[in-house]
């Protein structure tokens, strides 16, 4: 009798020692080894390198979200098939500015964050979309103001192989109207009655054609705004005011600007004068 009583006492003893269980353990016995699981589900499988140039899409919408998280103190849901299309066209644009593509937006994203108000008040949320709008205020408070210090781009070079290439629309597409109507006016003596006709006839051919012919005239108008400033002696610099149609068609891009960027001309302007 006395072995089985001191069986009896240990087995109360034993549960008495164990450790109360949580609530949720009492309803559901598999509760903890479920929480258990799930805790070992959460692992940070997606560092982003120190290095912004080993940096890929995917690694500037994880940024995206680590500074979404410390400004806001919220998680940021990410969609990487829409996010990451925002992040390569924000490399499409920096690398038209002849800029460090991958630093740019790196930087882009950080100077958003810091004027996360503005941004949402203009763009009514805060999200990778809203960054589409926003890239010409950052041109000017961050990357044009600096120019006056920065070497000038030699795009001379360019300019004439296009043209001696025969290749007189991309020369448009590519650098914009006033760069291109200076070049032939001063480069190749066309006339400015000619200039005129021959690029009316361009534009208006542009609009009515097939997509591509589309995307090659926004551009021409995209490349004329992000070119500038242009010197007072360029021809053409007032192409809004001669082509009103441009601005119809293209003032609700989030790259339209009513007016040309302050400050000197970022490009080997002297040459095309």
């Amino acid at each position: 009798m006395r072995k089985q009583l001191d069986s009896t006492v240990q087995m109360v003893m034993d549960i008495y020692k164990k450790p109360v269980p949580l609530q949720s353990e009492i309803a559901n016995p598999f509760s903890a080894n479920k929480r258990q699981r799930k805790k070992k589900l959460v692992t940070n499988d997606k560092e982003i390198p120190e290095d912004v140039q080993e940096w890929n899409t995917k690694h500037f919408v994880d940024f995206f979200s680590e500074q979404y998280y410390a400004f806001f103190k919220a998680t940021y849901k990410k969609t990487y098939s829409s996010d990451c299309v925002v992040v390569n066209e924000l490399f499409t644009f920096f690398e038209a500015n002849n800029l460090d593509k991958l630093q740019c937006t790196k930087e882009y994203i950080e100077w958003a964050f810091i004027n996360n108000s503005f941004v949402t008040r203009t763009s009514g949320v805060f999200i990778m979309q809203s960054l589409r709008n926003f890239l010409n205020y950052f041109m000017q408070e961050k990357i044009l103001i600096k120019r006056d210090v920065d070497r000038s781009i030699k795009i001379f070079e360019d300019v004439d192989t296009l043209a001696l290439n025969g290749k007189n629309r991309e020369v448009f597409a590519k650098f914009g109207i006033p760069i291109a109507a200076t070049y032939f006016t001063n480069k190749k003596s066309i006339s400015n009655k000619d200039l005129l006709a021959g690029l009316n006839l361009l534009l208006d051919s542009l609009m009515q054609g097939d997509p591509a012919q589309k995307n090659m005239l926004s551009e021409i108008v995209n490349k004329s705004i992000n070119r500038s400033p242009y010197p007072e002696t360029f021809v053409l610099v007032n192409w809004r005011e001669q082509f009103p149609q441009l601005a119809e068609i293209f003032k609700n891009e989030a790259w339209w600007k009513d007016s040309d960027y302050s400050g000197k001309p970022n490009f080997d302007a002297e040459r095309f004068l």
